[in-house]
């Protein structure tokens, strides 16, 4: 089948070819909306011997497969005798090839010359890679970084070193950014809502979740009644007869949520599925639902993460806190796709990640995450805790000098009584606002993408129309307007009459018969 690349996707698929030659293990940042399939279809075609392409999900896997030659799918339903060693190309689910591997050996579907991996930040491959004979391994993703350490001891001492992509690839490319696939019409922008200033003083640091914080300490912040009414309140705001997905912190959370919405909306537009909650309902039934009611609402804690399409969301709803960039970025993504008059998706943050992480859209230089991290001495954990008298300065080992009579801990130095700690609530509250930076709309790229599409002056003055509304839409209110009417009007010119003239002045573009003025009133 003959594959018509993007420009960038070209750009970057010459590179590969040139870096095959060097480096046995090659990355490409591939952002949401990039076209990883495509891209990963058109190498199975053309590269040299045989090609092996890795997926997590079933939905990536028909993806991956629909623009393939000659190829075999391995799941669960091919059995031993399947021949796939006759395929140039075999697209399969990782889980499956490391259980055929492991009872049949490496020979099971031959050898191949190349190795292609989806969403390769997951920790799902490198059984299958280190176990399967290659000669060349390509990884895309669109979040290059991983969340994994590993320590060692040296003399008695422990040390630790944070892991990154580097330790399994030998060169990156960086593709093209999300804000350059939003300004070719690729993907949509993010407008950013945040809910500040949120009580997270109560969340504690975990090593074991994804997050980064335990699980019962994410159930106090975001689970209780009063954080689950907020969540409410902001899909009364933001998504009510919007297509929503919200993203919970634990099942737990996911669960509590579920019930209150469900008394609110009624239980046929709302819908949650999770790895433990019981559900009627399989993930690709769920994912068909939530596409065909366009009021739905549907709450998970991170299975719709990564293999989730659905270019209609509108909304999405982030009722967590979490220290991973990567889990961050390919949940913000799954609202960015394009979608009949779709100019924008809401991102309402509940946890202040955009403070830690930036916008969904920020650039991202990928070549600063992707080095090797060195060694560190590990913090040992102090268990001697103690807490200092405010009396006479003694430091008291905390669980001794306990007084029956006061009921509470007394310094051991003088006596005196250990002040209580006053309890924190433990409810997010506070005024959701609208954030981020604003964009302006530029004449050069404007024009490009007018010439790119065979649109004339009009579709040029049409699109900045629109943007600068956007502006108005995004960063400002009414009040606001009016208050500061006159330096808003001016402001818009200044926006505007480069955009015009540059229009006007453009000798290959047609149909820009309208005066400045007249389009000036017309935005105003």
């Amino acid at each position: 089948m003959k594959i018509t690349l993007r420009d960038y996707q070209q750009i970057d698929y010459d590179k590969i070819l040139v870096a095959i030659n060097t480096y046995k293990s090659i990355l490409v940042s591939a952002a949401c909306g990039y076209g990883k399939s495509v891209l990963i279809a058109h190498l199975s075609n053309t590269l040299k011997g045989r090609v092996l392409v890795l997926t997590h999900r079933r939905e990536l896997l028909m993806q991956n497969s629909k623009l393939i030659d000659d190829y075999g799918v391995l799941d669960a339903k091919n059995k031993k005798t399947a021949p796939l060693k006759d395929c140039k190309v075999v697209v399969s689910m990782a889980q499956t090839i490391v259980r055929r591997l492991e009872k049949y050996g490496s020979d099971y579907v031959g050898q191949f010359d190349t190795i292609i991996i989806d969403e390769c930040h997951l920790d799902f491959f490198a059984k299958i890679y280190n176990i399967l004979p290659h000669k060349n391994k390509i990884g895309l993703t669109a979040t290059p970084v991983i969340d994994k350490k590993e320590t060692k001891k040296v003399n008695g001492t422990e040390m630790i070193r944070k892991l990154s992509l580097r330790d399994e690839y030998d060169f990156l490319i960086q593709g093209i950014s999300e804000n350059d696939l939003i300004e070719k019409g690729f993907l949509v922008k993010d407008m950013n809502i945040v809910l500040t200033p949120p009580n997270l003083h109560e969340l504690k640091n975990s090593n074991s979740n994804p997050d980064g914080y335990t699980s019962e300490s994410l159930n106090q912040v975001f689970g209780n009644h009063a954080s689950i009414e907020t969540l409410y309140n902001a899909y009364d705001k933001y998504g009510k007869g919007k297509k929503t997905i919200i993203f919970n912190p634990t099942t737990k959370t996911n669960l509590s949520t579920y019930e209150y919405f469900k008394e609110r909306i009624g239980e046929d537009k709302v819908r949650l599925f999770d790895s433990v909650n019981k559900s009627d309902y399989t993930r690709q039934e769920t994912v068909e639902w939530f596409k065909s009611i366009p009021d739905a609402v549907l709450l998970n804690v991170g299975v719709f993460s990564v293999g989730f399409d659905v270019p209609e969301l509108d909304v999405i709803l982030f009722n967590k806190k979490t220290k991973s960039l990567q889990l961050f970025l390919q949940i913000a993504g799954r609202g960015s796709r394009t979608s009949g008059g779709k100019d924008y998706f809401t991102f309402v943050d509940m946890g202040l990640n955009i403070e830690q992480h930036g916008r969904w859209s920020k650039y991202r230089n990928w070549s600063k995450y992707f080095v090797i991290n060195e060694w560190k001495n590990k913090r040992a954990t102090d268990l001697l805790q103690v807490w200092e008298c405010q009396s006479c300065g003694h430091y008291n080992l905390q669980g001794t000098v306990y007084n029956d009579v006061l009921d509470c801990m007394c310094c051991g130095g003088c006596g005196e009584p250990k002040p209580k700690k006053e309890p924190n609530k433990r409810f997010i509250k506070g005024k959701f606002i609208t954030m981020g930076e604003p964009t302006f709309p530029k004449a050069n790229k404007l024009i490009e993408h007018a010439k790119r599409h065979n649109g004339d002056g009009t579709m040029v003055l049409n699109m900045a129309e629109k943007q600068i509304v956007d502006l108005f839409l995004f960063y400002t209110d009414r009040e606001d307007f009016y208050n500061r009417e006159t330096r808003y009007i001016h402001r818009i010119s200044e926006i505007y009459r480069p955009i015009y003239f540059g229009v006007i002045n453009d000798k290959e573009l047609k149909g820009k018969h309208r005066r400045l003025s007249t389009q000036l009133n017309r935005i105003i």
